[in-house]
């Protein structure tokens, strides 16, 4: 009697297994999930192509569609950042993912509201990995929530004039809230899949992330993709937070030196000299390492 014993406890076991693996299919493939109790994460979900090579500094551009089923129960790596003494955070510029925390009973068409996490970290640090961000408590309340990654620094806000000159009818200059848009986006097209209202996003966030709050409310193509918004330490809108220019210098009391003229003395710091095509090839050639140390 022990053999059909053990064979129907390793039949239960392995269902058991199975129904902890939630399977979710999305615009771009299927996704594999983890539920624990009564909740189920999602993480390291791909919203956009990795912003590498020539797409460094460029608009989050769409995510290639992958076959079969994409394992999402780890998180993917941070946006590149100098990280703090003892950070264990593995680091890349192939890091363009977000991480989504939902009731485990939820199913298409419970549209449940949505709230949309931005990290803080003044720009320059910060993930949607970070401590205290995971999702659990939200989705015990029937609350979906998402956490994002934005390309941060240097990497997340820069102007040169070649690329001002290149792909004219793109966005320049703040590609860290080009990719919190595409995340939304990607949020509009898919969540519905989860068990959320597209129609009932809010987001929020926390010092930099509430200045992104503000700046979202905006920008006319962040127009539609959320309905509410929370604002925690961002500032508000005036003097430094408000943007400096891109082109023009003394145009700003507040920042007398352009975007542009800031990008070219980065260059001259690595030898780059010139504002053309081929100094922009160079400037897309540095190492990470490079433009998080180039001051």
């Amino acid at each position: 009697m022990k053999k059909p014993l053990l064979i129907s406890l390793f039949f239960l076991i392995t269902i058991t297994g199975f129904a902890q693996e939630p399977i979710v299919k999305i615009s771009s493939g299927s996704l594999r999930g983890a539920t624990e109790g009564d909740v189920t994460s999602f993480k390291g979900i791909p919203f956009a192509a990795p912003p590498v090579g020539e797409f460094r500094w460029r608009p989050p551009q769409p995510v290639k569609a992958w076959e079969g089923v994409k394992n999402a129960t780890e998180y993917c790596a941070d946006c590149p950042q100098r990280t703090w003494p003892g950070s264990t955070a593995k680091t890349s510029e192939d890091c363009l993912f977000l991480n989504l925390w939902k009731p485990a009973d939820a199913v298409k068409g419970a549209k449940l509201p949505v709230m949309v996490w931005l990290h803080g970290g003044g720009f320059t640090g910060g993930s949607g990995a970070g401590p205290g961000s995971a999702g659990d408590a939200f989705a015990k309340q029937g609350v979906i929530l998402t956490t994002i990654n934005y390309r941060l620094g240097r990497l997340g806000h820069f102007a040169f004039p070649a690329l001002s000159q290149e792909n004219p009818e793109e966005m320049k200059g703040s590609y860290a809230y080009m990719d919190q848009i595409a995340a939304l986006q990607w949020i509009q097209d898919n969540i519905a899949e989860f068990g959320g209202d597209p129609d009932n996003v809010t987001i929020f966030g926390f010092s930099a992330g509430g200045v992104a709050v503000h700046s979202l409310l905006s920008i006319p193509s962040a127009n539609g993709l959320f309905h509410k918004a929370i604002s925690e330490s961002g500032g508000g809108r005036d003097g430094v937070l408000t943007g400096r220019p891109i082109r023009e210098d003394n145009a700003d009391e507040l920042y007398p030196v352009s975007a542009e003229t800031i990008g070219i003395n980065f260059a001259k710091r690595y030898g780059i000299q010139g504002t053309g095509k081929a100094a922009l090839d160079q400037l897309r050639a540095l190492s990470v390492d490079e433009i998080l140390d180039g001051g």
